[in-house]
């Protein structure tokens, strides 16, 4: 039985429930499980080796399933950075319209293309001042993780 809640309705779902972006699992087959089921599922969208790898996999999805999902985009410091700017751009061209984001304060720039295609920016993190940061800086939904969350452990970085 469906509930009707504030995420239900802001996501398009039938169960509040919200899979996370899981690196290394978040392929289409369990997006459009859990979506199929009435809840959101995520993409990777670093779990997939490129940008062109990324949109051929939102199509996979959607051959999957005709409910919504979303994508997962995390944003830490590294040396060896994704190109974050190529992978937003094919979810945009994919017309993904929920990009679940977390990690350093670059994740704003991620929102600030994505916004005006009218992406709802879902943002985790593990600690109410990053969440009140990331509110002030204009994500439109804080999921608070626990610090065990295996991969924002100790690495998670105010937004703002």
């Amino acid at each position: 039985m469906p509930f009707k809640t504030r995420i239900t309705e802001m996501l398009g779902i039938e169960h509040p429930i919200v899979q996370g972006g899981m690196q290394g699992v978040g392929y289409a087959e369990l997006a459009a499980a859990v979506s199929n089921a009435g809840e959101l599922g995520i993409l990777t969208a670093l779990t997939q080796p490129s940008p062109a790898a990324l949109s051929a996999e939102i199509e996979r999805c959607r051959a999957m399933s005709d409910k919504p999902f979303g994508l997962n985009l995390t944003v830490f410091p590294t040396i060896n950075a994704p190109d974050n700017n190529a992978y937003s751009q094919a979810i945009i061209g994919g017309g993904i319209k929920i990009v679940e984001t977390a990690g350093a304060p670059a994740v704003r720039e991620i929102w600030e293309m994505l916004k005006p295609h009218g992406v709802t920016i879902p943002y985790k993190c593990t600690a109410v001042r990053h969440a009140l940061s990331a509110e002030r800086a204009g994500c439109d939904i804080i999921s608070i993780n626990g610090s065990n969350a295996r991969a924002i452990r100790g690495r998670m970085i105010s937004p703002a």
